[in-house]
């Protein structure tokens, strides 16, 4: 069976969540077991891919290609290795220019494809790390696709499907078949997968490695029966998180004597980006550059390449004009393109504006932290709206549950158009009216999905939350979907479009405006029910969000000045964490493979900028894409997580500090857990210390705290951070003293005390040189409330 290309992906798993611990502190990446080999050897013609059960037909060249054993038998939670096992599998290469070929000759007895899920049916899986740079993160060169016996194809994907940075096997795997081999009955003994890959992208010469793992799945037909799998060269093999246990197909047996077929790859894939399109996610959206004119030209002078060239140095010729024409493009807008700015390669500083000048007292600070947040918007969230036309409320309250709440439907009219959404407002166990109030961000508002924090409850704060999406299991109409696709209320209101007036609003903006726009309800209710009119107190409001809802959490406290206290929970890159200093850390400032060493374990991994931008490029707008490194023409595919500083995002100018700070003199409580690596920890940590001479500077450096859970438990917000979110309310807003242990714990940064800005930044003073200089700190101030009152 012969099939192209389908589009049924599956999903992989976009960053490592596991602590990695118990390795010895010398291991070095020198140290770890190298993979198998497999050489792929150089044939003169090109193949056809039919899976021929025969490789002398009509491929004869599969007999120069040396099979090597899948033969590594595991069960399929990858614990235990078996032994006895009934399938087997070998698989040879061939390469002919800018193709490589894998054949695969499986035997099995008992072959199924009948399910839905790819895992669950008899195939062959093939993670690639395309560059072999063997480096354990899922980087936009790392994929997986998995062909079954049947000739059914899936693949990993990023980006919720979308084109924006495409899973690396949508652009290289050129074509693949499928087909059973029988014995002399007829009856199926196995099946043989081939597939041509390209790499148009790497070196063509003999030495050049791909990095790969091949994975048999064996999948018995009985119902009962326990499915395994063979392994290539690990026997731990982690998907694309981790691919350093990866064996290698090196290229090998070409001697110059036979020519190459033409590498038209790069230029192919340029001309697809430079094409016109509505969306950048296929193609180049017109009328947002200062100048197109020389990418049309070197656009139409590449078509004409790719019809008429007869030579490579014609193609590499139009192919690197294109490059150049298509990095030479620069945004127009009222700030500079991303490429365009300087390089910074510390931590920004806060107390200094785009133009150079210095802030010098608290006015100035009002102008600069006006700047930062307008920044901000520009090259990271999109645009907040201006307020809408319209906004009403109607509050129903629950009858059938213990839990009171109530149910708001709002409905907003802006722009000609109308959207509605519907929060939930729990009221407090116990206390008395008017109730301070929490607002927090949710996937879904809802008492089964997302019922009220009990220490919030508990603590007298009514609890209002936002449905950020919609949910027809909850029956739940939210603010925007957490994908690409641009729904839900604010995307009715503010459609999506890549334009020169910039609405590429992020969904994290679209949260945003409706943690905002839940509190306009309320306000809304407190003057037209008689219900709430004494209800709540809307001049003592926190927002609070966890994971991505932490980053909607703390861009809603940067532009919603209502919000006295601000509480992201696990918000890591693209929240409190800085791109510019990240705890998975980039070669070669870390020891690649394992990151940091902390007194209580190992890093294996963080969420970056790229994680941010190429695995959520909905979270943001389209300029954000512009500030990972893509300026250089290369001969090959753009390296968006290799950069020159500790982390990344080098010519962004602000940082997540700064956003921090913008929120100041009003409260930020900053929360995550000691082994939380794959959020970036570290990274919020440094936040709050890059922030903290703004408070000082300010005279409130009490009313910025960070709160690292230091008992484990990964990503999640525990029972003591969400009594210590109530007990900090308390001290913003009543000035309730905190009792010395929280008072300990929310103003301790152990990353601080374990030397680790030391150890891999050369220190704060190197991190932040500019702290030193800063302005002089204002008089003490009492708790923020006790100003604004």
């Amino acid at each position: 069976m012969r099939q192209q290309l389908t589009s049924n992906i599956g999903f992989v798993g976009l960053f490592i969540a596991a602590l990695i611990c118990g390795l010895p502190s010398a291991l070095a990446p020198s140290a770890l077991a190298q993979g198998k080999m497999l050489e792929a050897i150089f044939t003169p013609a090109p193949l056809h891919i039919d899976a021929h059960p025969d490789p002398a037909q009509p491929n004869a060249e599969w007999r120069h290609a040396a099979p090597s054993q899948i033969a590594l038998c595991m069960n399929a939670a990858m614990t235990t290795r078996l032994e006895d096992c009934k399938v087997t599998a070998t698989v040879q290469a061939l390469w002919n220019g800018p193709l490589l070929y894998l054949r695969f000759t499986v035997t099995d007895p008992d072959i199924s494809t009948a399910s839905d899920v790819d895992t669950k049916r008899s195939s062959v899986e093939i993670y690639v790390d395309h560059y072999d740079d063997k480096f354990p993160k899922f980087e936009e060169d790392d994929g997986s696709v998995m062909i079954s016996a049947a000739g059914q194809q899936t693949g990993n994907r990023t980006n919720a499907g979308l084109a924006y940075y495409p899973a690396v096997w949508t652009t290289h795997l050129q074509s693949y078949a499928a087909a059973l081999r029988n014995d002399s009955t007829g009856h199926p003994i196995g099946y043989t997968i081939e597939l041509a890959w390209s790499i148009g992208d790497l070196s063509l010469k003999n030495g050049t490695k791909l990095g790969m793992e091949f994975i048999v799945h064996a999948v018995p037909s009985a119902p009962n029966a326990a499915p395994y799998q063979l392994n290539w060269s690990s026997e731990k093999s982690n998907g694309t998180n981790d691919n350093t246990m990866w064996g290698d197909v090196v290229l090998g047996g070409y001697y110059g004597s036979s020519p190459m077929q033409l590498n038209t790859f790069m230029l192919q894939e340029n001309i697809r980006k430079a094409s016109p399109s509505s969306t950048s996610a296929t193609g180049m959206v017109r009328g947002i550059w200062k100048d197109e004119a020389a990418v049309d030209r070197a656009l139409a002078a590449a078509r004409t390449a790719l019809q008429t060239a007869t030579t490579q140095a014609q193609i590499d010729a139009a192919n690197t004009a294109l490059d150049t024409a298509l990095r030479a493009l620069r945004r127009s807008g009222k700030y500079p393109d991303p490429y365009d700015l300087r390089t910074v390669n510390t931590l920004p500083d806060p107390f200094t504006f785009f133009n150079g000048k210095k802030v010098r007292n608290e006015a100035e600070w009002d102008k600069r932290r006006a700047e930062i947040k307008d920044l901000a918007q520009y090259y990271e969230f999109g645009y907040m709206p201006a307020p809408p036309h319209l906004l009403t409320a109607e509050s129903t309250p629950n009858t059938n549950s213990a839990q009171h709440y109530n149910t708001i439907s709002v409905t907003v009219e802006d722009n000609g158009k109308s959207a509605s959404f519907k929060p939930i407002l729990y009221l407090p166990n116990h206390g008395t009216p008017p109730y301070p109030v929490i607002v927090e961000e949710d996937f879904a508002a809802s008492p089964r999905f997302a019922p009220p924090n009990r220490a919030f409850i508990d603590g007298g704060y009514a609890v209002l939350s936002i449905p950020t999406s919609d949910s027809a299991r909850f029956n739940v109409t939210g603010i925007a979907s957490d994908d690409g696709n641009h729904t839900g209320a604010f995307f009715t209101l503010y459609p999506y479009q890549l334009d020169s007036t910039g609405n590429d609003r992020g969904v994290l903006l679209a949260w945003a405006w409706g943690a905002s726009r839940g509190v306009d309800a309320l306000e809304y209710l407190a003057a037209h029910d008689p219900a709430y009119a004494h209800l709540l107190d809307l001049h003592k409001l926190v927002v609070t969000g966890f994971s991505r809802w932490g980053k909607a959490a703390l861009l809603t406290g940067i532009l919603d000045d209502r919000f006295m206290l601000t509480a992201p929970g696990g918000s890591g890159s693209g929240g409190a964490a800085p791109y510019r200093y990240d705890s998975f850390g980039n070669r070669p400032f870390r020891h690649a493979p394992f990151g940091n060493v902390y007194p209580w374990g190992r890093s294996p991994g963080a969420e970056s900028m790229g994680d941010h931008v190429r695995h959520q490029t909905h979270n943001s707008n389209e300029m954000i894409r512009r500030f990972l490194n893509d300026v250089t023409p290369a001969p090959v595919e753009p390296r968006m997580y290799q950069t020159g500083t500790w982390g990344y995002g080098d010519r962004l100018p602000f940082d997540h500090h700064e956003e921090i700070a913008a929120i100041a003199p009003r409260a930020v409580l900053i929360d995550n857990t000691n082994d939380d690596y794959a959020d970036n920890a570290e990274g919020d940590a440094i936040g709050y210390e890059g922030a903290m001479p703004v408070y000082r500077f300010l005279g409130v450096p009490q009313n910025l705290a960070l709160d690292l859970f230091m008992g484990g438990g990964g990503h999640s917000l525990k029972p003591a951070q969400a009594q210590n979110i109530v007990n900090f309310a308390n001290f913003v807003f009543y000035g309730k003293p905190l009792a010395d242990d929280v008072r300990t714990q929310l103003t301790t940064d152990p990353y601080r005390n374990a030397g680790t800005y030391d150890t891999y930044y050369g220190g704060l003073q190197t991190m932040m040189p500019w702290a030193s200089t800063a302005p002089r700190a204002a008089l003490p101030r009492q708790p923020v409330l006790k100003k604004l009152e």
